[in-house]
């Protein structure tokens, strides 16, 4: 046989190819697993950097949350802020103590990063830009405070707010050549929510004394690899289900939402208090001024100056600036209210979620087993038929079966993408496959013994019924306002000094001060007043009435919940002995049919039903522990420590 030598070339070509492309493929492993996330028990996240000597950093600064579950309190100055914001005013030392007790728990071990590896991290291999609005907190966006963690953007290796919100400790002592502070002090880097753009360089450092602590300064933790373990691809990582939920609500929209109008509900109230200090108002003028009379012939030209500074104190406005107060102080207990309600929803939602994730999966599965096995069975049959010793009915019958079958799993593999999509929407990232997830169990915490008992545990603890009431107490406070803004004087005091130079014509420098005590009544002709304070009875009267509506809704959403709750434990029970039962007699007919008494059919018969009632015994468990949680959320006693 000859072979050209064109065929020889086009085979070496393709070989080259193959090469290439298994070479590719291993280059995007290799990077897929260097940029693989872990994420510890307490539900830090950490990404590997792939420096020369790997290392995982922690994608978001230690939040409040995350210091308070492993040190029981919260130093924070700004602890209203929330739990997902970076935990500050903790000093080197103090960062050291949390660190410890981190590594005692036994989930790997932890330190602070040095200053070359901060700086590596936070470059990301791209040069520092100054336009850091989109991925920083500074002072020209922050408002003076901090904000929750990973709102900005990432940079290119996942990692938030290297640059702006807090500073964070570096484990790197200060250089020093002699003398008893050399390597004393330590480093921070990444700038804070005070600091201007040009100060956020990762480049920038500061040495600070180790005791020293500020609302500017927290920190951002290294997990250090194991030697005896290979890098874990993240989604391996990410199925367990309490770390999964833990950094849901770390960084899920829902939630950030809901914390920026708990804090604009706080800033509202700061706001209102505000009114109960003096006003300060200061004015400056100049300009030629020109005086002439006829009568005492006085033609002055002269230029003139005057500086005024007046101060203005409400002493009494009958009710008016309290009652402002107060509608914002209801406001604020609404939006914390909200905040926990949202919490605890979206809780319930990843729940839901992963275990109606792993349902859809189980479920699959059970019918890629029934078609399996009936087409198995129709092979068997149809080779029976080609012998002689079958019966073309079984073989319609059997492929019957078999498009019921194959229905089933296309219907399973819809619900399988259906619950994919509703697992990426809330998680952020791909749903894992079924033999890295873990089945839910019921809650830890018990549930309540009887349907009187949970009742109770809903009207005492509901905070939906608490921001009805809000909003009645909100409708009162809005009547004693109109009262005091429409229908009432105001009392107050002012105090001013001026200082006149050139004035009226008179070449002097005058200065005038004087006090007074001044009343100002309004009213309106077209009795607004009057109609504004009719209309917050009216909103009163509404409010008072939606309570009573509220109340009797969350009765029946609690006693619908509880029913429900045992209907699915009576189908589970029923669904999973109808499994047994479809078990037990396929036992007794594969050995009837081995006996002659059966046929075939009946046989794939027992099969299929088998596999379909435990299918349906898988959904009726999932569907169960689904209601659990439900009933705690409705309770307002769903969190995250109730996971098992």
């Amino acid at each position: 046989m000859k072979i050209s030598r064109r065929s020889i070339d086009l085979s070496m070509i393709l070989i080259i190819m193959f090469i290439n492309i298994n070479r590719c493929d291993g280059d995007e492993q290799k990077e897929k697993e260097s940029s693989a996330d872990v994420i510890n028990k307490s539900g830090m996240r950490f990404t590997r950097i792939p420096h020369h000597t790997p290392f995982y950093l922690q994608t978001t600064e230690v939040t409040q949350g995350q210091w308070r579950a492993i040190m029981g309190n919260n130093p924070s100055g700004f602890n209203e802020c929330g739990d997902a914001c970076p935990v500050e005013q903790v000093s080197w030392h103090d960062a050291q103590t949390f660190i410890t007790r981190l590594n005692a728990l036994g989930d790997g071990k932890y330190r602070l990063p040095s200053q070359k590896e901060w700086e590596f991290a936070a470059l990301a291999n791209k040069e520092f830009s100054r336009k850091v609005n989109g991925t920083a907190w500074h002072a020209g966006n922050s408002m003076a405070t901090t904000h929750p963690v990973a709102q900005k953007k990432a940079n290119p290796w996942g990692l938030f707010d290297m640059a702006g919100n807090v500073r964070e400790w570096l484990a790197d002592a200060a250089p020093g050549s002699s003398g008893p502070e050399a390597g004393w002090k330590r480093a921070t880097r990444g700038g804070d929510w005070s600091s201007d753009p040009d100060e956020l360089s990762p480049v920038t450092h500061r040495f600070e004394d180790p005791n020293w602590h500020s609302i500017t300064v927290g920190l951002r933790l290294v997990r250090e690899e194991s030697s005896k373990e290979r890098p874990v691809p993240s989604s391996r990582l990410k199925t367990q289900l309490p770390q999964l939920l833990q950094g849901m609500l770390n960084t899920h929209e829902r939630l950030r939402a809901v914390t920026a109008d708990m804090n604009a509900a706080r800033a509202s109230l700061s706001k209102a208090r505000g009114v109960l200090m003096p006003d300060i108002k200061a004015s400056a003028s100049m300009g030629p001024d020109h005086l002439q009379t006829d009568t005492s012939k006085i033609d002055s030209r002269l230029f003139a100056r005057q500086q005024a500074l007046t101060l203005n104190q409400t002493l009494w406005d009958f009710g008016k600036s309290f009652s402002e107060i107060d509608k914002a102080e209801i406001a604020r207990r609404q939006a914390e209210n909200n905040l926990i309600l949202a919490h605890q929803e979206l809780l319930l939602d990843g729940i839901s979620a992963y275990v109606n994730l792993f349902k859809a999966y189980r479920t699959m599965d059970y019918a890629r087993q029934s078609v399996e096995n009936i087409q198995r069975q129709a092979g068997m049959e149809e080779s029976r038929v080609t012998l002689g010793s079958g019966y073309p009915a079984d073989v319609l019958q059997t492929k019957s079966q078999l498009a019921g079958a194959q229905a089933r799993l296309t219907r399973a593999r819809g619900g399988v993408e259906t619950a994919g999509n509703r697992f990426r929407t809330l998680f952020h990232h791909e749903p894992p496959p079924l033999d890295e997830m873990q089945q839910v169990s019921l809650p830890a915490a018990p549930l309540p013994a009887s349907l009187e008992g949970y009742l109770d545990q809903v009207r005492q603890g509901s905070l939906q019924l608490e921001n009805v009431r809000l909003a009645k107490a909100l409708a009162e406070a809005e009547e004693r306002r109109v009262v005091g803004a429409e229908l009432s004087p105001r009392v107050s005091l002012t105090a001013e000094t001026n200082k006149k130079r050139n004035d009226s014509g008179a070449e002097e420098i005058r200065k005038e001060h004087f006090i007074k005590l001044e009343m100002n009544y309004q009213f309106n002709t077209g009795l607004a007043g009057v109609h504004a304070l009719q209309a917050s009875r009216n909103q009163k009267d509404a409010a008072e009435m939606r309570l009573q509506d509220a109340s009797g809704n969350l009765e029946e959403q609690a006693r619908n919940a509880w029913q429900n709750l045992l209907t699915l434990r009576e189908n589970a029970a029923l669904l999973t002995n109808q499994a047994h039962i479809a078990e037990a007699f396929l036992r007794m007919a594969q050995e009837e049919r081995l006996q002659g008494r059966r046929s075939l059919i009946d046989v794939l018969a027992g099969e299929t039903a088998m596999i379909n009632a435990q299918s349906d015994a898988v959904a009726a468990e999932a569907d169960v522990t689904i209601a659990a949680y439900q009933i705690l959320k409705i309770a307002n006693r769903l969190v995250l420590q109730d996971l098992p």
